[in-house]
């Protein structure tokens, strides 16, 4: 099945394939040693309150609603990849190198702070606005429904793979060098690693070739292109589940990672320890669940790989500087049950977008995804500021915010998981 999907001559579609997969492992790279808890970090080493720091995502995610502009700018153009490169280039260019570099600008502190979170900003309205759902087009075009499965969890192993190597190396680095008051050095390390990632990553996709692109005669009205989705269910109903997803896994946000590395003094290093050692636990489970989907449906896998991923975040809500095993536990748990989740949230936008207005479609999976992810932030901000000195005593045990939320988030996923088995239900597969 490998060289199939990849190396076969015959295919002109294997060589995009190939494409995509490896640049997809450069993607991965750079994006895991630049975000989550190294996120975190580098606004907290540039003086950025937990209350500034999950603004700032709250503001990035919204930025993700532009995505809904890219195919009235895409759709206009019948060859995209020269355009939508050089606009990945010059987002690189931004989120990397500017932001990397402006901690040693000679402003002060608070101007330092501001003019990272402009470039922050900017670079995220340049990644929705001019590229949004452009390349996930190719992969709808260059992976037919029998490999999809196969290259998912290829990619996804890889992908694991890809994520111990970086979480060990810049975690390593990051503690070394903040022993010497050098932690903003460490960041700027990581981050022009991260351009030359994604000047490779870029490199690697001119290689691709491009298909024609199945568009209407007619150019579709704003209202028509928002309606779309009302008039295909089964689309609609995927669009629906990864909207509940989307909102639930985002009301945490970075507000857990914080809790870690400043209540709980857990170091960098422990944490990228943990988490390599949990991904390799992914690596081995991913072709359990690739069979679990093959053997049963997408749907299926998803709703089941829910329900026991729901009690191990839940479990994050009672971990103190005492049982911080119990943190080790919940983190294999959930590297055991995630492939399934990965594995069918890779495909739901592929099992019933309609052949005509792909990019369209895409736009607005993207786009609506991107609005549950806002107002789970917005949601999960709002209860952070409300309850921000708020402890409950339970049996001994004190609980602050930062763990209720992560019980929480527990329980919507349990009911998550109810509702896509419903959904499995009314809505056949087409796999």
């Amino acid at each position: 099945m490998f060289s199939e999907l990849y190396l076969n001559k015959n295919d002109p579609m294997a060589r995009n394939r190939s494409c995509m997969a490896i640049g997809n492992f450069f993607f991965v790279a750079w994006f895991t040693a630049t975000q989550q808890v190294f996120f975190v970090g580098f606004l907290n080493a540039n003086g950025a309150s937990d209350i500034m720091i999950g603004t700032v995502n709250t503001i990035i995610i919204a930025c993700g609603m532009l995505t809904l502009v890219s195919p009235f700018i895409l759709e206009r153009m019948k060859k995209r990849k020269r355009y939508m490169l050089t606009m990945r280039l010059i987002f690189g260019f931004l989120h990397l190198g500017v932001v990397g570099v402006l901690p040693f600008t000679p402003f002060s502190a608070d101007v330092r702070l501001t003019l990272i979170i402009i470039t922050l900003v900017v670079a995220a309205v340049i990644s929705h606005a001019m590229i949004g759902s452009g390349i996930p087009v190719w992969h709808m075009q260059s992976v037919p429904e029998r490999f999809r499965a196969a290259h998912f969890a290829y990619t996804s192993m890889g992908n694991h793979v890809i994520i111990i190597l970086s979480m060990l190396s810049a975690g390593l680095l990051l503690d070394n060098m903040s022993m010497g008051s050098r932690e903003l050095y460490a960041f700027l390390i990581i981050r022009m690693v991260a351009l030359l990632f994604i000047i490779i990553d870029v490199a690697i996709f001119t290689r691709i070739s491009e298909m024609p692109y199945e568009s209407p005669e007619k150019r579709m009205a704003l209202k028509a292109f928002i309606m779309l989705p009302l008039k295909h269910k089964p689309f609609l109903m995927m669009m629906l589940i990864m909207v509940f997803w989307n909102f639930t896994i985002a009301m945490v946000g970075t507000y857990y990672t914080s809790y870690l590395l400043d209540t709980l003094g857990l170091s960098y290093r422990f944490i990228s320890i943990v988490s390599s050692g949990a991904t390799a636990l992914l690596v081995l489970a991913t072709p359990l669940w690739k069979r679990v989907v093959t053997n049963t449906s997408w749907l299926k896998a998803l709703g089941l790989s829910l329900l026991t991923y729901s009690f191990f975040v839940g479990g994050y809500g009672f971990v103190f500087r005492e049982n911080v095993w119990l943190y080790v536990v919940c983190v294999a748990g959930i590297s055991i049950t995630a492939p399934g989740i990965n594995l069918a949230v890779m495909s739901l936008p592929f099992l019933h977008t309609p052949q005509e207005n792909q990019t369209m479609f895409i736009s607005l999976f993207s786009a609506t995804n991107t609005i549950a992810m806002f107002l789970g932030v917005a949601v999960g901000n709002t209860l952070m500021v409300f309850t921000q000195n708020l402890s409950i005593e339970i049996f001994g045990l004190t609980f602050i915010n930062k763990q209720l939320i992560c019980v929480l988030q527990g329980i919507i996923l349990f009911a998550v998981a109810f509702h896509v088995f419903r959904i499995n239900k009314q809505v056949p597969e087409r796999v």
